[in-house]
């Protein structure tokens, strides 16, 4: 049983009691501080109990289906709101709680994971100085590499719901994507990516005045709690309730575009022969996951624009946001087709659904995969891609093929993120639809 819900309060406490040591950690020469508990802050997780979208999605589930409220509740607040406090989300003695014990398992999945009731801190260095940490708090800091185990955070990022017929659904997989990919074969993790580890040693806490405990000395690793994804939406939605946390939670929005163009890589090759423009994209995924991944709101199209030497369009496609239905393409020929990656929910029927707890498959699923893709034991593999050739592990081509009245100056590619489709948004009734760049090549036409 998850001992959580019963022992909450007891088991976890406020992150600002591990600020006092973990919160003013700098690079040598720096000000700026990089400890754990600074970068944290402005993170999803520490805003994932009062994450708007989340609220609303989980509201709308319950009106959908009241008979179910407990239930929801208890399913969605499990991996939000772990410690009983929303204002935290998930905070800093729950991840450093989590037993090894079950980790990577199906149980462990839906936030699954189990506690020790012990009040240890499971950190990835051996030998650490107790003392502070027992006295200030009454926990003990113990040596347990799991927390640099993928599958850590797996049992929040694998999320496993049941339709109406009781159909397993896997609402979001980015742990069992990883698990097919050549990341995990080559022991690229999760924290790999989201929490990078800091070049050199450094020390990992400091006496509530500043300044390292005497019998301390720097450690390596030191992961930087950044814990940055692709969420550059909601952070801007969660500054307008918090107004004085909005410097904190735009920096979180500006990293998460920086990693976002960091995922994937454009390859664009183009001809122009006999009045026809030819054009070839390769958008590279170089996650370790599919691209875009977990809740499927998320998705990324192709714009492609062909203009002549005084600016005038000559093509283009996916220039505006595109519409719900979109199929999966390997080729685009006219103006008004679009190339969309995503993911789109369906009932038992398999009528597309933007209820979670409707959903009981998927309709379409052509995320990019990630590299060296191999389904294995879970079914997280593709829908709507069969006899795309150039859809592979690690990248997805598509050809553009259009006779246009004269010959183009250039053609303009780019790749735009949304956290947040129509279908979803207008179910919701709130939030902007915006999206976000992620990669951008203007080429010349020879």
């Amino acid at each position: 049983m998850n001992v959580i819900p019963l022992l909450a309060f007891a088991l976890f406490v406020p992150a600002e009691e591990c600020a006092g040591c973990h919160s003013l950690i700098q690079r040598p020469g720096e000000t700026r501080t990089i400890a754990p508990y600074a970068l944290w802050q402005g993170s999803m997780m520490a805003h994932a109990g009062v994450d708007p979208f989340w609220k609303a999605q989980m509201s709308w589930e319950m009106a959908a289906r009241p008979e179910a409220k407990a239930a929801i509740e208890a399913k969605c607040t499990r991996c939000h709101t772990p410690a009983q406090r929303a204002s935290e989300g998930v905070n800093c003695t729950v991840c450093h709680q989590i037993e090894a014990a079950g980790l990577g398992k199906k149980a462990s999945f839906t936030g699954g994971f189990r506690i020790n009731p012990e009040k240890k801190i499971y950190g990835p260095h051996a030998d650490p100085f107790p003392m502070p940490m027992q006295m200030h708090t009454g926990y003990k800091p113990v040596e347990g590499k799991h927390v640099l185990d993928a599958a850590l955070c797996g049992s929040c990022h694998t999320v496993i719901t049941h339709a109406p017929d009781g159909r397993e659904f896997i609402e979001q997989a980015p742990y069992l994507e990883w698990l097919a990919s050549d990341f995990a074969r080559e022991g690229k993790t999760c924290q790999s990516c989201h929490m990078p580890v800091e070049p050199g040693e450094l020390y990992i806490a400091h006496r509530p005045m500043g300044g390292p405990f005497p019998p301390t000395s720097p450690r390596r690793p030191f992961g930087l709690h950044l814990l940055i994804g692709g969420n550059y939406l909601v952070p801007k939605m969660i500054a307008e309730l918090y107004p004085g946390e909005a410097a904190t939670l735009q920096r979180t929005s500006e990293r998460a575009i920086e990693n976002l163009a960091k995922a994937m890589r454009l390859q664009p090759r183009v001809d122009w022969l006999d009045g026809r423009l030819r054009l070839d994209v390769l958008v590279e995924n170089r996650t370790g996951h599919k691209l875009p991944t977990a809740y499927p709101s998320r998705r990324m199209w192709l714009e492609v624009v062909a203009k002549d030497a005084d600016g005038g369009v000559l093509f283009a496609s996916g220039s505006a946001a595109p519409a719900a239905g979109e199929p999966h393409r390997n080729r685009v020929g006219r103006t008004g087709e679009t190339m969309v990656w995503e993911a789109v929910m369906a009932d038992g029927a398999g009528v597309p659904t933007y209820t979670l707890l409707s959903a009981a498959q998927y309709a379409k699923d052509n995320r990019i995969l990630p590299r060296g893709f191999r389904l294995g034991e879970w079914p997280v593999g593709s829908v709507g891609v069969a006899g795309d050739a150039d859809f592979v592990g690690g990248g997805d081509t598509v050809h553009y093929e259009a006779e246009l009245p004269r010959k183009p100056a250039t053609v303009e590619v780019r790749v735009w993120y949304q956290v947040m489709k129509p279908e979803h948004g207008v179910v919701l009734r709130f939030g902007p639809r915006e999206a976000a760049k992620m990669a951008e090549v203007v080429l010349q036409v020879r």
